[in-house]
């Protein structure tokens, strides 16, 4: 059987078999990278519905709802994507079990310390946990578009990217206004 098997035919299997697992790795972390933006993304999406129970300052207030926006657009923007492509859809976020045990807790964590805090502290570890997010979303925007091939997402990333640095920025300033404030009198 192997005797009427054409040397082209070796060759092109043997030399496609590297590429073809390099381009399914890829894609798998693609995948895992789009599902680890949007599992931060869903959390950072509701954060304008502590406006139910905390009464912020309104720089605050206006911030929580620009990126309580902002990251809905994007999310649905990713999710739009992955309806045309099935291969950056992942289940896994490819933490292990343990990483991911741990980031439930801290989830939960900051959840129960912004709910409990009183307005000053509230201010200040909502600030403080924006400039978290929204530097993970930074780097794992910029750890993505490594290994995203679609130009046109790409350059979308590469946006989203900016406007979360900026959006970092604002969180950073509007805790220095309010240490600087606090810190008067």
């Amino acid at each position: 059987m192997f005797k009427k098997l054409s040397p082209f035919f070796v060759l092109f299997f043997l030399f496609s078999l590297p590429i073809s697992a390099h381009a399914n790795i890829s894609s798998v972390r693609r995948a895992e990278g789009y599902n680890s933006i949007q599992h931060v993304l869903e959390q950072q999406a509701g954060v304008d519905k502590l406006l139910l129970i905390k009464s912020p300052s309104a720089d605050i207030k206006k911030y929580m709802k620009e990126m309580s926006e902002y990251s809905k657009k994007v999310n649905e923007q990713i999710k739009d994507w992955q309806k045309n492509d099935p291969f950056i859809v992942s289940k896994s976020n490819g933490f292990p079990p343990i990483e991911s045990k741990s980031r439930k807790k801290i989830e939960s964590g900051i959840t129960k310390q912004l709910l409990l805090s009183g307005s000053e502290n509230f201010e200040a570890r909502f600030l403080v946990s924006q400039m978290q997010a929204t530097d993970y979303l930074v780097h794992t925007i910029e750890a993505l578009q490594e290994e995203e091939v679609n130009k046109a997402r790409k350059e979308q990333l590469d946006h989203d990217k900016k406007v979360f640095e900026k959006l970092n920025d604002q969180a950073y300033e509007l805790l220095h206004k309010k240490y600087k404030k606090s810190s008067k009198g």
